[in-house]
């Protein structure tokens, strides 16, 4: 049940002397199905004689391995091919009435690499000839196959109106598993679209009809999509649930392949939900059934998501142990893609250990595979992944430059989300460079984009930017109104880095407005949220913020040693800003106390970090508050 796009299936001539054919197993019988082994680039041939007008119909199911179908004439020519979907476990049908008597040939071929492999079952019906129900089938099929070829090619919405005629006719038919197989394949498109909200309904009338069948088997489909759907929206919750429910059923029906893949979902919503030891147990479960089924895409799937449990721990060395690995399998695999996204994820453990040239040497190499396959998504994420990376290291030109190379793709390819995802640090970083009003303008589109897909996480973030920029304005009023309905949307969904980060801002206001004691109450409560989560960088901001308000009233001994422990954090992690930051408040501290020579001494740090990051000492830029997560 896993969803894994293979490139489009061209069953030519030359191939067909090379068809793998098992002695004896040449020929199907009407009525009576044949299970067989395949593997990966393997293509199995049946031969049979049809009379003119006769009509014949292939149903195979798929068991651990993608197929497709093809029909070839007389003339050695093929007529027909159908490869509809690469869901494990689904049905690929072939349906045709035959022009002329002749000898036909149906071949069966397996997608995906030489050590895949898995098992089918086939079954033949043959009538003398087509009613005019076989035709309606005909013409179903045959548009969910031109739908195929588009969703193939990404054009999602002319897909979505082929599939809906289909399920018009299908309905007509009364047949209810193609119905709920073709509901969720629209599902899938609207997926394809970033439209999660459209795909959940899908998804749901599809699970309705499977359970009304009590058909098992699309049951379990129909929630591992929904639990994918809910993903996207990040409903981590919700998409837990449906895993669960789908990974019982797998089990139940003793379906080893798709049991794992469930397993390793099921690890990737508790990484999500921050429960990382429990991510590396469903992780390893996955793993070992990778192993048994001897499913290298899958291992290599398993691998990614223990590396990714391991970066949540912090155990970078760990977590680059597992992402080797998986590059290893990918180049073993030729997957030019999965090369990449294991380049990509090498990329996010070396930035987690601070070693930012390392991290980005990576990403360049990523970025260069998803160009070279004209894959404009994952171009766009390599794109993204170096605007975060030169954010981090206060590179904000190059940020920049990245970040305004992946909007264009974005809109290129209809992606919303990912906009919005672009959408969001551009505004943060012209925020740092002190155009508030661009800020705000950048996280004024950002927001209904994030509130259409109820992404909680995000907009609560971008109701922070606003803070921020609003704050920078000098409008600080307004700054706490927009912190406030952060810090309502960040405790209603449990998001408690985003909970610390709105307190840590609300207290940045109230220090702005002279309300200091109002100050250090939401910034101790900001310090217990960010020790709990070792969030470092906002520990950073909220010393440096405690420090300041020491300073406000007088409490200079105080101020010195949060800005001192501000500064050290801020090395110690390699926070450039951060770092300025500091030393520019003990500079502030130091005058205060009258201490000339020692304010000299800092401030002068604090001069040639802010020249060489922004090329001028700010006067009210947002260099003063915690700006990182707010995407």
């Amino acid at each position: 049940m896993t969803h894994k796009r293979v490139g489009g299936l061209l069953f030519a001539l030359c191939c067909l002397s090379g068809l793998a054919v098992a002695q004896g197993t040449n020929s199907l019988e009407p009525g009576r199905a044949l299970e067989r082994k395949i593997a990966g680039d393997e293509s199995h041939t049946y031969r049979l004689e049809l009379a003119a007008g006769q009509f014949l119909r292939v149903v195979v199911e798929q068991k651990g391995v993608d197929v497709a179908l093809a029909l070839v004439g007389p003339d050695g020519r093929q007529l027909i091919e159908s490869d509809l979907t690469d869901t494990l476990g689904a049905r690929e049908p072939l349906s045709f009435e035959s022009p002329t008597a002749g000898n036909y040939q149906i071949v069966i071929r397996a997608n995906g690499a030489a050590m895949l492999s898995g098992s089918y079952q086939v079954q033949l019906e043959l009538k003398d000839a087509a009613t005019a129900e076989d035709r309606k089938r005909m013409a179903a099929e045959q548009l969910l196959n031109g739908a195929a070829a588009m969703t193939r090619r990404k054009d999602f919405q002319q897909s979505v109106e082929k599939q809906q005629q289909a399920l018009t006719v299908l309905r007509e038919l009364g047949d209810r598993d193609w119905e709920a197989d073709t509901l969720r394949s629209i599902g899938r498109n609207h997926g394809g679209l970033s439209r999660f909200d459209k795909a959940v309904e899908y998804y749901e009338q599809a699970l309705t009809i499977c359970r009304a069948l009590k058909d098992r088997q699309g049951e379990a489909y129909s929630l591992f999509d929904l639990g994918l759907a809910y993903e996207r929206l990040s409903r981590f919750d919700s998409s837990l649930d449906h895993f669960v429910q789908a990974l019982a059923i797998n089990q139940e029906l003793k379906n080893r392949r798709e049991e794992g893949v469930n397993l390793g979902w099921t690890g990737w919503l508790n990484h999500r939900l921050g429960r990382f030891e429990k991510a590396i147990e469903y992780n390893e479960r996955a793993l070992a059934i990778a192993r048994e089924v001897k499913n290298r895409d899958d291992e290599g799937a398993a691998i990614t998501g223990l590396a990714a449990a391991y970066i949540g721990l912090k155990q970078f060395d760990k977590a680059i142990e597992y992402d080797e690995q998986y590059l290893a399998i990918s180049r073993e695999l030729k997957s030019r893609s999965g090369e990449g996204a294991a380049l990509n994820n090498l990329a996010l453990a070396y930035r987690g250990l601070l070693r930012f040239e390392k991290s980005i040497e990576y990403l360049e190499q990523a970025l260069a595979i998803y160009s070279e396959l004209k894959d404009r998504q994952t171009e766009a994420l390599a794109l993204r992944n170096l605007g975060d990376t030169y954010s981090v290291i206060t590179r904000l030109d190059k940020a920049v430059e990245s970040y305004e190379q992946a909007l264009p793709i974005y809109r290129e390819i209809k992606d919303r989300q990912g906009e919005a995802f672009v959408l969001g640090p551009l505004a943060n970083i012209y925020d740092q460079l002190g155009r508030p009003e661009k800020a705000i303008e950048y996280f004024e589109l950002a927001l209904p984009i994030n509130r259409e897909f109820k992404n909680r996480f995000r907009i609560a973030g971008n109701l922070m930017g606003l803070g921020n920029a609003n704050l920078t304005l000098g409008k600080y009023e307004k700054s706490i109104e927009f912190y406030e309905q952060a810090l309502v949307v960040a405790r209603e969904n449990k998001l408690r880095s985003q909970e610390g980060i709105a307190l840590s801002n609300l207290g940045e206001s109230y220090q702005q407005l002279n309300r200091n004691e109002k100050a250090i109450e939401y910034l101790q409560q900001a310090m217990l949220v960010s020790r709990e989560l070792k969030d470092r960088r906002n520990e950073t901001y909220v010393l440096d913020s405690l420090g300041n308000a020491f300073r406000a009233q007088a409490q200079y001994l105080q101020a010195t040693q949060h800005h001192e422990r501000a500064l050290g954090v801020a090395r110690e992690i390699r926070y450039r800003l951060r770092e300025g930051d500091a030393l520019h408040n003990l500079m502030l501290d130091w005058q205060a106390q009258n201490k000339p020579a020692i304010a000299v001494f800092y401030g002068k740090q604090a001069v040639n970090f802010y020249q060489e990051i922004r090329g001028a000492l700010p006067k009210k830029s947002s260099a003063s508050r915690n700006l990182m997560p707010i995407w």
